[in-house]
């Protein structure tokens, strides 16, 4: 003890047990209840002066100090005063580094097992040991028998060096122990659940072989490192030859130079130790319930370690009532029944959530114990529902009641006799009506078998949900209530329910059910005249089969639409469903029988002097002309229809209008008034609360945005969209919204990123079954293949979207998909496929961009015989093409030809034009282009040492894109373009050529 500066009072001294370079750790026993504990105490000297004990010991305290885990030597107190000290539980057993090698192979592979699955318990946490090694980890006094049989665990412990995963690394105390440290550690100073596998790795290979695999004959921490850095280690199996190669192949994983290649979790490593033999019961040892303590939210445990659904999360939250204490013992029982499965990133339930017997009997007796009032009060509630809902009647003797009454009135329930139940719910639905509870009403009205007043309060609910975006929550009435309608045989009723489930189906993007709605109701007409309500059903088929491009399914059911509103005289509704038919026209690209439907609709509309419908017509025609190229003309009537709207006032159809507006400025070049209408249209529809319209205004705002090459300002609004879009539940927005983040992203460089935001779409995707969006995900993903350099599966995806998009006649992903092979393909056949396509559509721009691809790819290829030809083509068009996202790419090609032909003015000036235009917008591939191109031109000037600082910042730029690549592959593939080699070569050259030059002189 002489080394130490002080004892704590409240303790006794037993004996030392080990010190470091910072701290002891002795044996104490505290005075107040006689308890044996461990003690780490600062020593007098410390041999790291710069680290202060406190510093260790208040790192200790923020990383684990609540945890409770036992496979973790736990920390009762931590204090820092007169006597600063840390007070942790005493282990009995022995630290790993006593042991060496272990003969047993069971038992040594049962050991890295123990240690995996705690490293898996840090990893849910958020926790990084940083300092992984035997001396750090304690084995039970037994465990040569209790690891044999796979009982104990092995405790971690000493955690001064480590970090949180959302704490920087400055934040570290420390760097590590050499010999145990990752290369990106000893490099980099970076951390992470990997570089904590790397020391298990580490510690596999000693406890396999008894040999460290970095540590020879020398202790020289300069050459461990670099051996950690640089070297293999003696392959294990020379060391052990006993080991099979599922135990090679994973010993030589974990000890991967690069992170990447090692495995991705404790877990994984467990999964791959069993495979080769181990026996250790990991999945028994990872409990949920070690991750729930009450210094961690409700929110935060089900977030991040559960799988819940919508129904799952609230069964949970309503058994657990928001207890800490109810949340472990609900997932212990879960988990020891099996129904607690843990998957590799978070817990899932295997079946419905189990409600514990003990939480149920202590429910009843809360029920049996109470005053004869309460008990009243919880069997009414029992009838109503739920305290909530028992509350909104107003009763005054609601105060009563606390909500951890809940689960006593689900129990209640069970026990209440049918007669009084029926008798008491239609007089609580009667007085829920009355206070305008529309959904409580409806609810009680099932319950007490009153279709009728049912069928009417839940029309109403649904109505004000959808009007406050709750979709959920009316699909989940409307449901109810048709599900009871056709159990008691009155499915003709639901006619009106169906209608609304089918129009919120639609509204949501869930397009197959909206359908299977609304093909319901036609079933129920079989035996009933046709009404209006039977034409609506067919005109909303009608649409739905437009989204799902299955035009003639939807012109067939639009017609059966047109001849129900005739036979009815109802012109206004005939009017309405023309539109709609001109729609379908419209989407088809046969533009002239869209106008045809539009013009009839327009001459009923003006007969009847129906202003509001004659302003969307003429918001339709003017579309059409704009897709016709006719854009004066399209302005001009777009005009026309704000002006009626306006002097209708209609602040909704205000808005849409200047959406369409907008748009059309933005596709004749006008991008100022374009901002200006879609900007005044968000500011509408944002005033107004029109969520729906918001999101339009954002897609559009975006899409400009990202055209003009605003792309960092543009994420902002993405966000939002994104938001908004999961907040009303429109997935079709998400996928829009995504994808566009995913454009975004691969132009800056991200694809790593950028494929993230496409899994999203692709999955999103699989819930509404878009065509459209499928396409462009192909053609997205195309997109950001070609990025990499992966032109094979760059061809192959963008003519699988091409195909695709013949197959449902989507023009404009058409286009799209040409334009992405045009630069990948060489094949003069896409190339007049993409010129065809863009004069048909009248897309001067897309013509320019195929024009200048094609024409890069013949420069690439050499065909000199087809360059000069198109050359007298597209370099006219240079001067016309305003500020655009393209416009770097289409002056870099312009410079690679005129650098070709000698004219080197000419290319720097399209050199300077490409760097602002890549620069300002933050084209990473334009930004690497242009700085090589720079280069070549210095080259042919002799400024070498220009040159190479210009290929030197391309080949930077590059390596940026390759971090961001996840896959080992990609990168691989990225670093080996053609381009890449060569600017590397380039580099490599000139800095030899320079070093000479500066020798000579």
């Amino acid at each position: 003890m002489s080394s130490h500066k002080a004892f704590p009072p409240g303790f006794t001294f037993v004996k030392e047990l080990g010190r470091g370079g910072t701290a002891m750790v002795v044996q104490a026993s505290t005075l107040s209840d006689k308890r044996d504990i461990a003690l780490k105490l600062p020593l007098e000297t410390q041999d790291t002066p710069d680290i202060s004990f406190e510093n260790l010991a208040q790192r200790e305290r923020r990383i684990i100090g609540g945890l409770r885990y036992p496979g973790l030597v736990r920390i009762h107190n931590v204090s820092l005063e007169t006597f600063p000290y840390v007070a942790m539980e005493l282990c009995n057993g022995i630290t790993l580094d006593k042991v060496g090698r272990i003969e047993s192979l069971s038992l040594a592979l049962n050991v890295i097992s123990a240690i995996a699955i705690n490293l898996e318990f840090l990893k849910l946490k958020g926790i990084i040991h940083g300092d992984i090694k035997p001396h750090n980890i304690f084995l039970p006094s037994d465990w040569q028998t209790s690891l044999a049989d796979g009982t104990a665990f092995v405790k971690l412990f000493d955690f001064s060096l480590g970090r949180l995963t959302d704490e920087p690394e400055t934040d570290r105390a420390g760097l590590g122990t050499v010999g145990y440290m990752a290369p990106e550690t000893i490099k980099y100073k970076s951390t992470s659940i990997r570089s904590d596998l790397f020391a298990l790795g580490v510690i596999a290979y000693q406890v396999l072989t008894g040999e460290h695999p970095f540590i020879t004959e020398t202790a020289d921490p300069v050459e461990i490192n670099s051996r950690c850095c640089e070297e293999a280690p003696v392959p294990i199996e020379k060391l052990r030859p006993d080991l099979n190669i599922e135990i090679i192949n994973l010993v030589n994983r974990m000890l991967a130079k690069d992170k990447i290649e090692r495995p991705e979790s404790g877990w994984e490593i467990c999964q791959l130790l069993k495979q080769a033999g181990a026996d250790y019961p990991f999945q028994r040892k990872l409990r949920a319930a070690y991750l729930a303590n009450n210094e961690v939210s409700i929110n935060d445990i089900v977030n991040n370690w559960l799988v819940l659904d919508d129904k799952q999360r609230r069964r949970f939250d309503f058994l657990t009532n928001q207890s800490a204490n109810n949340i472990r013992l609900l997932l212990s029982d879960n988990q020891r029944r099996g129904n607690l499965i843990y998957n590799g990133q978070r817990f899932e339930f295997y079946r419905n959530i189990y409600w514990p017997a003990w939480m149920r009997r202590r429910c009843l007796i809360r029920f049996s114990d109470s005053p004869l009032t309460i008990r009243k009060q919880l069997v009414k509630t029992a009838i109503i529902g739920s305290v909530k809902d028992y509350r909104k009647l107003d009763f005054q003797d609601s105060d009563n009641l606390e909500p951890s009454d809940e689960l006593t009135v689900r129990l209640l329930r069970q026990f209440l006799s049918m007669a009084s139940f029926w008798r008491f719910s239609q007089f609580y639905a009667t007085i829920a009506d009355s206070k305008e509870e529309h959904e409580l009403a409806a609810r009680l009205y099932i319950q007490a078998g009153d279709f009728e007043n049912a069928e009417q309060t839940a029309f109403q609910a649904a109505i004000s949900f959808r009007g406050n975006h709750s979709n959920d929550k009316a699909l989940i009435l409307l449901k109810q209530v048709i599900s009871y309608g056709n159990l008691i045989n009155r499915q003709s009723d639901t006619r009106q329910l169906l209608m609304l489930k089918g129009d919120i189906l639609k509204e949501t993007g869930e397009t197959e059910e909206a359908l299977s709605a609304y093909k319901t109701i036609l079933n129920l007409y079989k035996n009933i005249p046709p009404d209006k309500l039977l034409g609506e059903t067919y005109k909303d088929i009608g649409d739905l089969y437009k989204t799902l491009q299955k035009f003639e399914q939807g012109l067939y059911a639009l017609n059966q639409a047109l001849t129900i509103y005739k036979s009815f005289g109802n012109e206004l509704e005939v009017s309405r469903t023309l539109n709609n038919i001109g729609n379908i026209y419209w989407v088809r690209s046969e533009l002239q029988l869209a106008l045809g439907n539009y013009r009839a609709a327009l001459k009923i509309q003006r007969k009847l002097r129906a202003e509001t419908e004659i302003a969307s017509t003429l918001s339709n025609i003017g579309s059409i002309y704009a897709i016709q190229g006719r854009l004066n003309r399209a302005i001009h009537i777009m005009l026309l229809s704000l002006e009626l709207k306006k002097k209708l006032g209609n602040e909704g159809e205000i808005a849409r209008s200047l959406n369409n507006l907008g748009y059309c400025y933005h596709i004749s070049g006008q991008h100022t008034r374009a901002v200006d209408c879609l900007a005044e249209s968000l500011q509408l529809n944002r005033r107004i609360g029109n969520k729906k319209e918001i999101l339009y205004n954002l897609e559009n705002l975006t899409a400009l945005m990202i055209t003009a090459g605003q792309l960092k300002e543009s994420l902002g609004y993405l966000k939002e969209g994104m938001a908004l879009a999961d907040d009303v539940g429109d997935k079709p927005h998400i996928a829009v919204f995504h994808l566009s983040i995913a454009t975004v992203l691969r132009r800056m460089g991200q694809l790593g990123e950028a494929e993230k935001s496409l899994s999203v779409v692709e999955n999103t995707i699989a819930d509404i079954d878009d065509e459209i969006l499928s396409v462009q995900l192909l053609t997205s993903r195309a997109a950001i293949r070609a990025a990499i350099g992966d032109t094979e599966c760059a061809i192959e995806q963008a003519r699988n979207a091409l195909e695709r998009a013949r197959q449902v006649n989507a023009k404009p992903e058409e286009l799209n998909a040409l334009l992405v092979l045009t630069k990948v393909s060489s094949d003069s056949q896409i190339f007049e496929d993409a010129m065809n396509l863009s004069s048909e559509l009248s897309m001067e721009r897309e013509s320019s961009l195929a024009m200048f691809n094609h024409l890069n790819r013949l420069i690439a290829d050499g065909a000199e015989e087809l360059i000069d030809s198109l050359v007298e083509k597209a370099l006219p068009r240079l001067e016309s093409i305003t500020d655009d996202i393209e416009l770097a790419n289409i002056c870099n090609t312009a410079a690679e030809y005129y650098l070709r032909e000698g004219l080197f003015v000419e290319a720097e000036r399209m050199i300077s034009r490409a760097m602002k235009s890549a620069t300002v917008s933050n084209l990473i591939f334009e930004r690497i282009q242009t700085l090589m191109l720079m280069g070549k031109l210095q080259m042919t000037r002799g400024n070498f040492e220009l040159c190479f600082d210009n290929l030197k910042t391309a080949l930077q730029l590059s390596r940026k894109v390759a971090d961001n690549l996840p896959n080992k592959d990609d990168r691989r593939i990225f670093q080996n373009q053609r381009s890449i080699q060569s600017l590397v070569s380039e580099i490599k050259n000139l800095n030899q050529r320079i070093a000479k030059r500066e020798l000579t002189t």
